[in-house]
Order: C-alpha cells, then structure tokens, then sequence
C-alpha cells in the first residue's frame, strides 16, 4: 500500500472502498462509490484513522461485522481528575476476566525486545551506522525487569496502553457525572502485571495529545495524580473488583498500601517502553507527531524517576510519591 501521506483524500477514499468491498462482503460489495461514506476520525497517535459507513437506508441481515457506531470523544488530559473512578472501575473489569489466552507476564519484555531489534535493523538500513542507544536500552531493560519481578504484582490481563485516545466519552453521558465510559483498542491486549496498568494510566495525566501544533503533544508532570488521588483510583478500582467477585472487601485497605508501592517501578517501566516505541515510529509513522521529541520526554522521564527511587531505596526504603521534576 502506498505510503498515506503521499496520497490524496480521494485517493485514500478509493483505496477503502476498495478493501470495504473485496473485505466485508454484502451490503458493501453492492454499494456504488457515490453512497459510500467516507471522513477523517482525529485522535490516532500512529495511524491515520478514517470512518467507512453505509448509507443510512441500508438493510443489513445477520451482520458479522459491527453493528453500531456510537458518538463519543476521545478522553482529554483534563477530563481525568473528572473521571478517574469511573476508568478505574472500567479498567478492573478487564482485569477480572478469564482471558482464553497465555498467561505469563511478558508484554513488556516481548515488545521491549521486538522493538529494540527493529530500531537497530531500520538505523543500520538506512544511516548504516549502530543505534547508539542499544546498550543503554538493555541494560535498563535487565534492572527493571528485576525490578518489576520484586514487586510480586499480580497478572491479570490488562489493557496495557491505556491512554486517553483509548478512552471513549460517550455523548450520553449524564450532566450529573454518570459518565458512560468504553476502553477500547485492545492492540497491545495480554496478560501482564497489574502495577503496569495502573501506572501506564497515572504517567499518562500528565500528557495531552490533543494539541493543534507541533510537537503535537505537551507534557506538564504537576498533573501526576497526587497520593491521595491514587488512593482514591485504586481504591474505586478494588471496589469493582469485589464487585466482580474477585477480592475480599475485608482486604481493601491494605491492597491499596501494596498497590501504591508497585507504581514507581511501573511507572518506569511505562515510561522506557513507550520511549522506545517512540524511537521506532520515528522510522515508520506517516503521523505528524514528534514522536523523537516524545521518546525523549519519556526517557528522560525515565531516568529521573529512576534517579529517586535508588535515592530512596538506599536511604531508608519508604514509598513517598516519585515524579519527574517539571
């Protein structure tokens, strides 16, 4: 498929037709190119996202296919302090299935390597040169996976990029804060550990990527959710899972003390892995996003966390809340 920043709208439009046609069978393979539905959907972070519809008179008998677009918006950095435990309990929801897949917790480990092999393969193609890099790569990659093998944090299949953009806002959501919620883009979907949900979604209160110029993203880390406001998620997120028959009420409070402590390390591993897909989608996104400028805000978010938990660690191993300086 040719590169989609070198195409223009209508050839774009064309091309999905086309894949419309040939993929999803009837009613699409019958419908003429003047009543298929075409538009641009914002908020993609490395593809570009396009809307195909049927016309609205369409019969569709036994569909396979979904049934319903529902209108939403994507979750803003602002909305979190709004609806932090309406996610938390989305979120535990997840985690209390019984997902027919593996269940050992090596998301991060998988990933972290593919990708790493694929920024060296790509930087010696095309600059014939070593990525220079590697080396620091691997061997935070070797300390926090220790790190994260302390924690004993339980695995539960979880969403393992829960950013805003994966966030959905229903527009019938109530005025008077009963939010409708749906977590979606189950991509990166496995079983992992439970301290590197929780934290994926802290570090990212403090990103908003629905900036209308470049870099197209800012990063204000005051917006990390104070301890309290951690307190709060996590303990809405046990509440759902006792709920969900999963957890004992009487071990809320001290669960609550167990889970603020995984977060740190989380944290960092959040941050390192998610700098490394961005040195990897500076070879491959047709985006617009400065995803070199992002990877560089994560690592350097890495290492300043890293900094202050081997601070604390030595000097009397407490758990204060860390976070990057501003």
């Amino acid at each position: 498929m040719t590169s989609v920043s070198a195409q223009s709208f209508e050839d774009i439009k064309v091309e999905a037709f086309k894949i419309c046609q040939d993929f999803l069978g009837q009613p699409w393979k019958g419908l003429s190119f003047s009543e298929f539905g075409f538009s641009e959907v914002s908020g993609g972070l490395s593809n570009s996202l396009y809307c195909c519809a049927l016309p609205e008179n369409t019969i569709v008998k036994n569909p396979q296919t979904p049934k319903q677009f529902i209108p939403s918006r994507t979750c803003k950095s602002k909305d979190y302090r709004l609806i932090y435990p309406d996610i938390a309990r989305e979120l535990a929801k997840i985690h209390a299935l019984e997902v027919p897949v593996r269940k050992v917790p090596d998301f991060w480990q998988k990933y972290f390597k593919k990708w790493l092999n694929e920024i060296e393969d790509e930087t010696l193609q095309k600059y014939n040169k070593t990525f220079e890099s590697g080396d620091m790569y691997r061997e935070e990659f070797e300390w926090l996976t220790e790190e994260m093998k302390k924690t004993d944090s339980p695995v539960v299949y979880c969403h393992n990029d829960l950013q805003g953009g994966n966030i959905l806002l229903r527009q019938d959501s109530a005025s008077d804060g009963d939010h409708k919620l749906m977590l979606i883009d189950f991509e990166f979907g496995a079983y992992n550990y439970r301290g590197f949900d929780l934290a994926n979604q802290f570090c990212e209160w403090s990103f908003d990527y629905n900036t209308g110029e470049y870099p197209y993203f800012e990063v204000n880390f005051d917006q990390f959710p104070s301890e309290q406001e951690q307190t709060s998620y996590i303990r809405a997120y046990l509440d759902q899972l006792v709920l969900e028959g999963v957890f004992q009420p009487t071990d809320v409070e001290s669960e609550i003390k167990t889970i603020l402590k995984e977060i740190d390390v989380f944290c960092m591993a959040a941050h390192l892995l998610w700098s490394l897909w961005s040195h990897k989608m500076t070879f491959l996104s047709v985006m617009d996003f400065a995803h070199k400028e992002h990877g560089k805000v994560r690592t350097q978010a890495y290492f300043a966390i890293k900094e202050k938990y081997l601070k604390r660690e030595i000097c009397n191993g407490g758990s204060e809340l860390i976070v990057p300086d501003q």
